[in-house]
Protein backbone atom coordinates (compact mmCIF):
# COMPACT_ATOMS: atom_id res chain seq x y z
CA UNK A 1 0.00 0.00 0.00
CA UNK A 2 1.46 3.59 -0.87
CA UNK A 3 2.17 5.76 1.97
CA UNK A 4 2.74 9.13 2.21
CA UNK A 5 5.03 11.88 4.63
CA UNK A 6 3.19 15.12 5.30
CA UNK A 7 6.17 18.13 4.82
CA UNK A 8 5.15 21.64 5.45
CA UNK A 9 7.40 25.15 4.64
CA UNK A 10 5.36 27.65 6.69
CA UNK A 11 3.26 28.93 3.88
CA UNK A 12 -0.02 30.15 4.48
CA UNK A 13 -3.43 30.21 1.84
CA UNK A 14 -4.51 33.80 1.48
CA UNK A 15 -7.60 35.40 3.54
CA UNK A 16 -5.52 33.82 6.72
CA UNK A 17 -4.44 35.56 9.50
CA UNK A 18 -0.60 34.24 10.35
CA UNK A 19 -1.71 34.34 14.00
CA UNK A 20 -4.85 32.20 13.57
CA UNK A 21 -2.97 29.34 11.80
CA UNK A 22 -0.35 29.23 13.78
CA UNK A 23 -2.67 29.27 16.95
CA UNK A 24 -4.49 25.76 15.11
CA UNK A 25 -1.17 23.88 13.85
CA UNK A 26 -0.10 24.44 17.95
CA UNK A 27 -3.73 22.56 18.75
CA UNK A 28 -3.70 19.84 16.00
CA UNK A 29 0.46 19.12 17.08
CA UNK A 30 0.12 19.56 20.32
CA UNK A 31 3.12 22.12 19.93
CA UNK A 32 3.46 24.22 23.60
CA UNK A 33 7.09 25.40 22.66
CA UNK A 34 6.50 29.22 20.61
CA UNK A 35 10.07 29.16 19.29
CA UNK A 36 9.23 25.49 17.98
CA UNK A 37 6.44 27.56 16.14
CA UNK A 38 8.71 30.20 14.76
CA UNK A 39 11.23 27.29 13.79
CA UNK A 40 8.09 25.72 11.91
CA UNK A 41 7.09 29.14 9.72
CA UNK A 42 10.84 30.15 9.30
CA UNK A 43 10.85 29.02 5.43
CA UNK A 44 12.47 26.28 6.12
CA UNK A 45 11.02 22.35 5.10
CA UNK A 46 9.73 20.04 7.86
CA UNK A 47 8.24 16.95 8.22
CA UNK A 48 5.36 16.75 10.14
CA UNK A 49 4.37 13.25 9.66
CA UNK A 50 6.10 10.37 7.85
CA UNK A 51 5.08 7.25 6.55
CA UNK A 52 0.68 7.96 6.70
CA UNK A 53 -1.52 5.71 4.76
CA UNK A 54 -4.09 7.58 2.35
CA UNK A 55 -6.74 7.49 4.52
CA UNK A 56 -4.40 9.50 7.45
CA UNK A 57 -2.54 11.69 4.89
CA UNK A 58 -5.68 12.80 2.96
CA UNK A 59 -6.98 13.85 6.74
CA UNK A 60 -4.08 15.71 7.75
CA UNK A 61 -3.84 17.65 4.80
CA UNK A 62 -7.43 18.51 5.11
CA UNK A 63 -7.14 20.13 8.53
CA UNK A 64 -4.06 21.80 7.59
CA UNK A 65 -5.68 23.37 4.75
CA UNK A 66 -9.01 23.95 6.96
CA UNK A 67 -6.33 25.46 8.98
CA UNK A 68 -5.24 28.05 6.37
CA UNK A 69 -1.88 26.16 5.41
CA UNK A 70 0.02 24.95 2.43
CA UNK A 71 1.18 20.95 3.50
CA UNK A 72 2.27 18.71 0.74
CA UNK A 73 2.23 15.13 0.13
CA UNK A 74 5.75 13.18 -0.65
CA UNK A 75 5.68 9.50 -1.32
CA UNK A 76 7.52 7.93 1.27
CA UNK A 77 10.44 5.49 0.62
CA UNK A 78 10.17 3.84 4.22
CA UNK A 79 8.28 0.29 4.41
CA UNK A 80 4.93 0.13 5.75
CA UNK A 81 4.92 -0.73 9.54
CA UNK A 82 2.61 -3.45 11.31
CA UNK A 83 0.67 -1.13 13.41
CA UNK A 84 0.22 2.56 13.44
CA UNK A 85 1.16 4.65 16.69
CA UNK A 86 -0.85 7.67 18.11
CA UNK A 87 2.36 9.19 19.75
CA UNK A 88 3.10 12.65 17.79
CA UNK A 89 6.59 12.42 15.95
CA UNK A 90 9.46 14.93 15.92
CA UNK A 91 9.54 17.44 13.25
CA UNK A 92 12.41 16.75 10.68
CA UNK A 93 13.77 19.60 8.75
CA UNK A 94 14.55 19.26 5.13
CA UNK A 95 17.79 20.95 4.72
CA UNK A 96 18.32 22.55 1.66
CA UNK A 97 22.34 24.55 0.78
CA UNK A 98 22.45 27.63 -0.81
CA UNK A 99 25.00 27.31 -3.64
CA UNK A 100 25.40 31.04 -3.92
CA UNK A 101 28.64 31.79 -2.22
CA UNK A 102 29.53 35.35 -1.02
CA UNK A 103 31.59 37.60 -1.91
CA UNK A 104 32.97 40.88 -1.11
CA UNK A 105 33.97 43.57 -3.52
CA UNK A 106 36.81 45.36 -3.32
CA UNK A 107 37.06 49.70 -3.16
CA UNK A 108 35.61 50.72 -6.22
CA UNK A 109 34.93 47.41 -7.66
CA UNK A 110 31.69 47.40 -9.74
CA UNK A 111 29.92 43.57 -9.26
CA UNK A 112 26.86 41.92 -9.69
CA UNK A 113 25.44 39.24 -7.33
CA UNK A 114 25.78 35.48 -9.03
CA UNK A 115 22.30 33.83 -9.19
CA UNK A 116 21.10 30.70 -7.73
CA UNK A 117 21.77 27.46 -9.98
CA UNK A 118 17.89 26.76 -10.39
CA UNK A 119 15.61 25.94 -13.45
CA UNK A 120 13.36 29.21 -14.18
CA UNK A 121 10.44 28.89 -13.98
CA UNK A 122 7.74 28.02 -16.28
CA UNK A 123 5.31 31.25 -17.39
CA UNK A 124 1.50 30.41 -15.92
CA UNK A 125 0.62 32.82 -18.30
CA UNK A 126 1.41 34.82 -21.42
CA UNK A 127 2.36 37.90 -19.25
CA UNK A 128 4.88 40.91 -19.55
CA UNK A 129 8.16 39.41 -19.21
CA UNK A 130 10.29 41.10 -17.33
CA UNK A 131 13.73 39.68 -18.47
CA UNK A 132 13.08 41.92 -21.30
CA UNK A 133 14.42 45.23 -19.99
CA UNK A 134 17.78 46.59 -19.76
CA UNK A 135 19.43 45.45 -16.84
CA UNK A 136 21.17 47.92 -14.63
CA UNK A 137 24.57 46.63 -14.51
CA UNK A 138 24.46 48.17 -18.53
CA UNK A 139 24.13 51.65 -16.98
CA UNK A 140 26.98 50.72 -14.20
CA UNK A 141 28.88 50.15 -16.98
CA UNK A 142 28.48 53.37 -18.80
CA UNK A 143 29.44 55.12 -15.48
CA UNK A 144 32.84 52.82 -15.22
CA UNK A 145 33.62 54.09 -18.13
CA UNK A 146 32.58 57.78 -17.53
CA UNK A 147 35.00 57.35 -14.86
CA UNK A 148 37.89 56.03 -17.01
CA UNK A 149 37.81 59.13 -19.09
CA UNK A 150 37.77 61.40 -16.30
CA UNK A 151 34.71 64.01 -17.06
CA UNK A 152 33.41 66.72 -15.37
CA UNK A 153 32.91 66.75 -11.53
CA UNK A 154 28.92 68.17 -12.17
CA UNK A 155 28.00 65.83 -15.31
CA UNK A 156 29.08 62.62 -13.35
CA UNK A 157 26.97 63.87 -10.00
CA UNK A 158 24.34 64.79 -13.03
CA UNK A 159 24.99 61.46 -14.56
CA UNK A 160 24.79 59.09 -11.15
CA UNK A 161 21.56 61.04 -9.96
CA UNK A 162 20.16 60.47 -13.00
CA UNK A 163 21.50 56.79 -13.16
CA UNK A 164 20.00 55.57 -9.44
CA UNK A 165 16.97 57.55 -10.32
CA UNK A 166 16.92 54.91 -13.55
CA UNK A 167 18.06 52.32 -10.96
CA UNK A 168 15.05 53.01 -8.25
CA UNK A 169 12.83 53.35 -11.52
CA UNK A 170 13.52 49.96 -13.05
CA UNK A 171 13.53 48.36 -9.32
CA UNK A 172 9.93 49.60 -8.68
CA UNK A 173 8.86 48.40 -11.98
CA UNK A 174 10.18 44.93 -11.85
CA UNK A 175 8.59 45.29 -8.57
CA UNK A 176 5.26 45.83 -9.50
CA UNK A 177 5.85 43.22 -12.73
CA UNK A 178 6.74 40.52 -10.07
CA UNK A 179 4.07 41.52 -7.93
CA UNK A 180 1.31 41.50 -11.27
CA UNK A 181 3.01 38.00 -12.26
CA UNK A 182 2.47 36.56 -8.28
CA UNK A 183 -1.48 37.84 -8.29
CA UNK A 184 -1.87 36.02 -11.59
CA UNK A 185 -0.61 32.90 -10.57
CA UNK A 186 -2.57 33.05 -7.13
CA UNK A 187 -5.48 33.98 -9.44
CA UNK A 188 -5.10 31.20 -12.11
CA UNK A 189 -4.18 28.80 -8.84
CA UNK A 190 -7.75 29.90 -7.22
CA UNK A 191 -9.44 28.70 -10.36
CA UNK A 192 -7.74 25.49 -10.88
CA UNK A 193 -8.99 24.78 -7.16
CA UNK A 194 -12.23 25.89 -7.88
CA UNK A 195 -12.36 24.22 -11.16
CA UNK A 196 -11.18 20.65 -9.39
CA UNK A 197 -14.17 21.72 -6.27
CA UNK A 198 -16.41 21.87 -9.09
CA UNK A 199 -15.28 18.15 -10.51
CA UNK A 200 -15.51 16.89 -7.10
CA UNK A 201 -19.30 18.47 -6.40
CA UNK A 202 -20.10 16.89 -10.26
CA UNK A 203 -18.26 13.47 -9.00
CA UNK A 204 -20.35 13.09 -5.81
CA UNK A 205 -23.86 14.29 -7.67
CA UNK A 206 -23.19 11.60 -10.30
CA UNK A 207 -22.07 9.00 -7.48
CA UNK A 208 -25.69 10.13 -5.71
CA UNK A 209 -27.55 9.61 -8.66
CA UNK A 210 -26.10 6.32 -9.37
CA UNK A 211 -26.96 5.56 -5.85
CA UNK A 212 -30.65 6.79 -6.19
CA UNK A 213 -30.70 4.62 -9.61
CA UNK A 214 -29.81 1.59 -7.63
CA UNK A 215 -32.39 1.94 -5.23
CA UNK A 216 -34.73 2.68 -7.70
CA UNK A 217 -33.76 -0.88 -9.86
CA UNK A 218 -34.15 -2.40 -6.51
CA UNK A 219 -37.44 -0.98 -5.18
CA UNK A 220 -38.50 -2.04 -8.90
CA UNK A 221 -37.26 -5.44 -8.31
CA UNK A 222 -38.92 -5.60 -5.18
CA UNK A 223 -42.23 -4.36 -6.74
CA UNK A 224 -41.90 -6.96 -9.78
CA UNK A 225 -41.35 -9.70 -6.67
CA UNK A 226 -44.83 -8.83 -5.17
CA UNK A 227 -46.62 -8.68 -8.11
CA UNK A 228 -45.60 -11.63 -8.96
CA UNK A 229 -46.02 -13.19 -5.68
CA UNK A 230 -49.39 -11.84 -5.96
CA UNK A 231 -50.03 -13.34 -9.38
CA UNK A 232 -49.13 -16.71 -8.05
CA UNK A 233 -51.53 -16.17 -5.42
CA UNK A 234 -54.21 -15.36 -7.58
CA UNK A 235 -53.95 -18.06 -9.34
CA UNK A 236 -53.14 -20.37 -6.40
CA UNK A 237 -56.74 -19.54 -4.84
CA UNK A 238 -58.72 -19.73 -8.55
CA UNK A 239 -56.94 -23.48 -8.76
CA UNK A 240 -58.46 -24.19 -5.50
CA UNK A 241 -62.30 -22.15 -6.33
CA UNK A 242 -61.75 -24.63 -9.65
CA UNK A 243 -60.99 -27.69 -7.67
CA UNK A 244 -63.50 -27.18 -4.98
CA UNK A 245 -66.17 -26.58 -7.64
CA UNK A 246 -65.27 -29.99 -9.20
CA UNK A 247 -65.61 -31.64 -5.74
CA UNK A 248 -69.03 -30.46 -5.31
CA UNK A 249 -69.88 -31.31 -8.72
CA UNK A 250 -68.61 -34.87 -8.51
CA UNK A 251 -70.59 -34.89 -4.47
CA UNK A 252 -74.17 -33.80 -6.15
CA UNK A 253 -73.39 -35.54 -8.81
CA UNK A 254 -72.66 -38.96 -6.84
CA UNK A 255 -75.92 -37.67 -4.29
CA UNK A 256 -78.09 -37.69 -7.66
CA UNK A 257 -76.88 -41.40 -8.16
CA UNK A 258 -77.74 -42.78 -5.00
CA UNK A 259 -80.73 -40.87 -4.61
CA UNK A 260 -81.55 -42.66 -7.72
CA UNK A 261 -80.62 -46.09 -6.64
CA UNK A 262 -82.17 -45.05 -3.62
CA UNK A 263 -85.55 -44.87 -5.21
CA UNK A 264 -85.26 -47.51 -7.95
CA UNK A 265 -84.54 -50.00 -4.64
CA UNK A 266 -87.38 -48.30 -2.95
CA UNK A 267 -89.82 -48.54 -5.77
CA UNK A 268 -88.80 -52.57 -6.70
CA UNK A 269 -89.17 -52.93 -2.69
CA UNK A 270 -92.85 -51.62 -3.72
CA UNK A 271 -93.34 -53.50 -6.87
CA UNK A 272 -92.74 -56.82 -4.59
CA UNK A 273 -94.92 -55.89 -2.03
CA UNK A 274 -97.64 -54.87 -4.11
CA UNK A 275 -97.13 -58.85 -5.93
CA UNK A 276 -97.05 -60.13 -3.00
CA UNK A 277 -100.52 -58.42 -1.81
CA UNK A 278 -101.76 -59.32 -4.78
CA UNK A 279 -100.40 -62.61 -4.48
CA UNK A 280 -102.03 -62.91 -0.94
CA UNK A 281 -105.22 -61.75 -2.49
CA UNK A 282 -105.43 -64.11 -4.84
CA UNK A 283 -104.52 -67.34 -2.93
CA UNK A 284 -108.29 -68.34 -2.30
CA UNK A 285 -109.13 -67.70 -5.61
CA UNK A 286 -105.85 -69.36 -6.86
CA UNK A 287 -105.70 -72.77 -4.90
CA UNK A 288 -105.25 -74.98 -7.67
CA UNK A 289 -102.68 -72.72 -9.12
CA UNK A 290 -100.62 -71.96 -6.16
CA UNK A 291 -97.51 -74.11 -6.65
CA UNK A 292 -97.18 -72.64 -10.24
CA UNK A 293 -97.99 -69.46 -8.94
CA UNK A 294 -95.89 -69.39 -5.42
CA UNK A 295 -93.04 -70.86 -8.26
CA UNK A 296 -93.51 -67.66 -10.03
CA UNK A 297 -93.72 -65.54 -7.38
CA UNK A 298 -90.75 -67.07 -5.45
CA UNK A 299 -88.42 -66.94 -9.38
CA UNK A 300 -89.81 -62.98 -9.33
CA UNK A 301 -88.50 -62.31 -5.83
CA UNK A 302 -85.68 -64.06 -6.36
CA UNK A 303 -85.17 -61.97 -9.69
CA UNK A 304 -86.21 -58.89 -7.74
CA UNK A 305 -83.41 -59.93 -4.60
CA UNK A 306 -80.81 -60.21 -7.78
CA UNK A 307 -82.00 -56.84 -9.27
CA UNK A 308 -81.47 -54.85 -5.77
CA UNK A 309 -78.08 -56.90 -5.16
CA UNK A 310 -77.47 -55.64 -8.69
CA UNK A 311 -78.18 -52.04 -7.77
CA UNK A 312 -76.06 -52.02 -4.07
CA UNK A 313 -73.45 -53.32 -5.73
CA UNK A 314 -74.01 -50.62 -8.77
CA UNK A 315 -74.39 -48.17 -6.53
CA UNK A 316 -71.15 -48.85 -4.37
CA UNK A 317 -69.36 -49.17 -7.82
CA UNK A 318 -70.10 -45.66 -8.70
CA UNK A 319 -69.30 -44.60 -5.06
CA UNK A 320 -66.19 -46.35 -5.23
CA UNK A 321 -65.49 -44.17 -8.70
CA UNK A 322 -66.24 -41.59 -7.27
CA UNK A 323 -63.64 -41.80 -4.29
CA UNK A 324 -61.15 -42.64 -6.92
CA UNK A 325 -62.12 -39.54 -9.15
CA UNK A 326 -61.89 -37.32 -5.69
CA UNK A 327 -58.28 -38.90 -4.88
CA UNK A 328 -57.22 -38.11 -8.40
CA UNK A 329 -58.42 -34.37 -8.44
CA UNK A 330 -56.42 -33.88 -4.82
CA UNK A 331 -53.51 -35.80 -6.39
CA UNK A 332 -53.95 -32.66 -9.26
CA UNK A 333 -54.35 -30.28 -6.45
CA UNK A 334 -50.72 -31.30 -5.11
CA UNK A 335 -49.29 -31.18 -7.89
CA UNK A 336 -50.62 -28.02 -9.06
CA UNK A 337 -49.49 -26.35 -5.28
CA UNK A 338 -45.84 -28.06 -5.37
CA UNK A 339 -45.30 -26.38 -9.28
CA UNK A 340 -46.44 -23.42 -7.54
CA UNK A 341 -44.32 -23.49 -4.78
CA UNK A 342 -41.42 -24.19 -6.86
CA UNK A 343 -42.12 -21.65 -9.06
CA UNK A 344 -42.27 -19.16 -6.08
CA UNK A 345 -39.46 -20.28 -4.82
CA UNK A 346 -37.76 -19.48 -8.62
CA UNK A 347 -38.87 -16.01 -8.42
CA UNK A 348 -37.05 -15.60 -4.81
CA UNK A 349 -34.15 -17.09 -5.75
CA UNK A 350 -33.95 -14.89 -8.83
CA UNK A 351 -34.61 -11.83 -6.83
CA UNK A 352 -32.03 -12.93 -4.68
CA UNK A 353 -29.56 -13.14 -7.22
CA UNK A 354 -30.99 -9.33 -8.96
CA UNK A 355 -30.30 -7.88 -5.43
CA UNK A 356 -26.81 -9.58 -5.22
CA UNK A 357 -25.94 -8.16 -8.39
CA UNK A 358 -27.45 -4.57 -7.53
CA UNK A 359 -24.76 -4.89 -4.23
CA UNK A 360 -22.19 -5.71 -6.34
CA UNK A 361 -22.82 -2.87 -8.97
CA UNK A 362 -23.33 -0.83 -6.22
CA UNK A 363 -20.14 -1.74 -4.35
CA UNK A 364 -18.17 -1.02 -7.69
CA UNK A 365 -19.53 2.24 -8.03
CA UNK A 366 -18.54 3.07 -4.89
CA UNK A 367 -14.99 2.15 -5.53
CA UNK A 368 -15.52 3.69 -8.52
CA UNK A 369 -16.23 6.99 -7.01
CA UNK A 370 -13.37 6.55 -4.49
CA UNK A 371 -10.87 6.29 -7.27
CA UNK A 372 -12.43 9.31 -9.09
CA UNK A 373 -11.91 11.32 -5.53
CA UNK A 374 -8.43 10.20 -5.07
CA UNK A 375 -7.27 11.37 -8.62
CA UNK A 376 -9.45 14.65 -8.10
CA UNK A 377 -7.79 14.59 -4.86
CA UNK A 378 -3.86 14.23 -6.46
CA UNK A 379 -3.96 16.90 -9.08
CA UNK A 380 -5.28 19.13 -6.46
CA UNK A 381 -2.46 18.66 -4.57
CA UNK A 382 -0.57 18.52 -7.94
CA UNK A 383 -1.94 21.92 -9.12
CA UNK A 384 -1.22 23.05 -5.38
CA UNK A 385 2.58 21.94 -5.59
CA UNK A 386 3.52 23.76 -8.83
CA UNK A 387 1.61 26.60 -7.25
CA UNK A 388 3.60 27.50 -4.25
CA UNK A 389 6.53 26.33 -6.45
CA UNK A 390 6.18 29.00 -8.93
CA UNK A 391 5.76 31.95 -6.71
CA UNK A 392 8.69 30.36 -3.81
CA UNK A 393 11.04 30.97 -6.79
CA UNK A 394 9.39 34.05 -8.10
CA UNK A 395 9.82 35.48 -4.66
CA UNK A 396 13.10 34.24 -4.44
CA UNK A 397 14.36 36.18 -8.12
CA UNK A 398 12.45 39.16 -6.43
CA UNK A 399 14.78 38.88 -3.37
CA UNK A 400 17.77 38.76 -5.20
CA UNK A 401 17.10 41.41 -7.58
CA UNK A 402 16.20 43.29 -4.71
CA UNK A 403 19.31 43.02 -2.94
CA UNK A 404 21.20 43.05 -6.23
CA UNK A 405 19.77 46.56 -6.91
CA UNK A 406 20.12 47.79 -3.36
CA UNK A 407 23.75 46.79 -3.67
CA UNK A 408 24.09 48.71 -7.17
CA UNK A 409 22.42 51.66 -5.46
CA UNK A 410 24.37 51.62 -2.63
CA UNK A 411 27.45 51.62 -4.21
CA UNK A 412 26.34 54.23 -6.93
CA UNK A 413 25.38 56.25 -3.43
CA UNK A 414 29.27 56.03 -2.57
CA UNK A 415 30.92 56.32 -5.88
CA UNK A 416 29.07 59.73 -5.84
CA UNK A 417 29.95 60.39 -2.17
CA UNK A 418 33.30 60.06 -2.90
CA UNK A 419 33.36 62.71 -5.99
CA UNK A 420 31.00 64.83 -3.71
CA UNK A 421 34.07 64.85 -1.12
CA UNK A 422 36.67 65.41 -3.60
CA UNK A 423 37.85 69.24 -4.29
Amino acid sequence: MKRFDLTFKGDILPDHEPDQVRHGFAELFRIRDPLVLDELFSGDAFVLRSNLDRKAAADYYRRITDLGGVAQLVPSDRPAANSTSSAPEIFTRVSTPDPAALHFPRRGEIISVPSRREPPPEPIAKAHDPESEPEPEALLETVTDQLASEPPKEQVLARLRSLRHDAEAALASRVEQLQQMQDEIKSETSAALEQIKLQREEVLLASQDEFSRLQALEAQSREKLEQGMAALGEEEQAQQRQLEQQTKHADDEARSRIAASQSAAEQLHLDRDSCQREAENNIAQLEAQIAAVREQVLRDVAEFDQLIAAAEQARDQEAKALETRLESVQQDYDQALGHLQARRQEHEQQLESELEEIRTLREQTEHDREDKLTELWEREERAQHDAQERLRQLEETRKRQLEALEQRLARLKLEEEKLTSQP
